[in-house]
């Protein structure tokens, strides 16, 4: 996936990733979880100022929840490549 987004930026479609503080390359994962949590901590500030009115706050707990599960689910996972897995 991270190959696929390369050869996009190659051929002049710029898709900015974070950089994973433990690797130092670019994350989508942890691009996400920035993101996701971003967007909850704007929408609780929203509902708490009443900015933005009413707020279904869960959908944006689930958006977090999920995107924290894939990030930190990466990284517990072992690294195994291909020919480890046939």
């Amino acid at each position: 996936m991270l190959q696929t987004l390369n050869n996009l930026n190659k051929k002049g479609i710029p898709i900015p990733l974070l950089r994973d503080p433990k690797t130092g390359q670019g994350s989508i994962t942890f691009t996400m979880l920035v993101t996701s949590f971003t967007v909850c901590v704007g929408t609780l500030a929203g509902k708490v100022t009443h900015m933005i009115g009413e707020v279904d706050y869960s959908n944006c707990l689930w958006l977090f929840g999920i995107c924290s599960s894939l990030y930190f689910g990466r990284k517990i996972s072992p690294k195994q490549t291909l020919e480890e897995l046939k």
